[in-house]
Parts: structure tokens; C-alpha cells; sequence
């Protein structure tokens, strides 16, 4: 029974992903539902927490990190860039089409403060690793308040 209500979850936990991502195509496009050259695709996204860090990986692959830009601003980062057309060869005719190219975009609302001088990047094999240091939060100093 267990195993069943694992794989259950995963199940919802990808719909609700799934859906997230095109709810995301669906307000990002210019005219809904019309495939148009300023559309913005979704790359999936991860975002783990560690005791002392956030983790965001980006799955990017064909991407080229120079064409990547990273951006924190207000507790949320946003990652954009271009995937150019990996085709090298000419193409008479399409039968399946589901690999997106062009630009994309994603924004990740990071669950706590970070220290923003304390950022490191990966990328490699066809993923975008970003580490995030936690803010460390001084607890544990006793501080006397008088009353006026």
C-alpha cells in the first residue's frame, strides 16, 4: 500500500507541475493558445533546500551558457536566455515537434533571505545548477528592552 501512495503522489505532484508550466506558456504568450514567435517557453525547474542553502537546477540542454542571464531582485530569481535551433541539417517535413527553441523564461520565488554575495552556478550536462547561501539570521543573543 505504501508503494501505491508514493507513486500517487508523484503522479499529482507531476500534473500540478504540469500544469503550473502551462498555466506559465498561457499568460506569458502574446495571443493564448496561438504558437507565436515572441512565446516564451518554461524550462522545468527543481528548487531544494538544504540546512544551509536553496538549490534551483534548470533543465536547459542545448543551451549555451553565454546565453543564459540570471537575476534576484525582491526574493524572487529569474532565469531567461535563448535556445537556438539545434537542428544542423535540413528538414523536408515535421511529423513530431515537441522540443522547444527561442527564448525562455522562468521565475522561482526563493522561500527565505539569501546572501546575495555568496551565488554559485553549474552548468553542465544540459543542467543549470544555482546554490543559494542562506542569510544567516543571528539568534540567541539576549537583548534587554527598557520600557519608556
Amino acid at each position: 500500500m505504501p508503494k501505491f501512495k508514493d507513486n500517487f503522489t508523484k503522479e499529482i505532484d507531476k500534473i500540478y507541475s504540469e500544469m503550473e508550466n502551462m498555466f506559465q506558456n498561457f499568460i506569458k504568450a502574446n495571443r493564448p493558445m496561438v504558437v507565436t514567435k515572441t512565446r516564451k517557453w518554461v524550462p522545468e525547474t527543481d528548487l531544494v533546500e538544504t540546512e544551509d542553502e536553496y538549490i534551483i537546477v534548470v533543465d536547459l540542454p542545448y543551451v549555451n551558457p553565454k546565453d543564459i542571464e540570471i537575476i534576484y531582485k525582491l526574493g524572487y530569481i529569474t532565469i531567461r536566455g535563448i535556445r537556438r535551433n539545434y537542428c544542423n541539417f535540413e528538414i523536408k517535413r515535421y511529423h513530431k515537434m515537441e522540443i522547444d527553441f527561442g527564448h525562455f523564461e522562468r521565475t522561482i520565488e526563493i522561500p527565505g533571505p539569501i546572501d546575495n554575495k555568496n551565488v554559485l552556478t553549474k552548468y553542465k550536462e544540459g543542467f543549470l545548477e544555482i546554490r543559494l547561501k542562506k542569510l544567516v539570521e543571528r539568534r540567541g543573543r539576549e537583548i534587554r528592552i527598557k520600557i519608556e
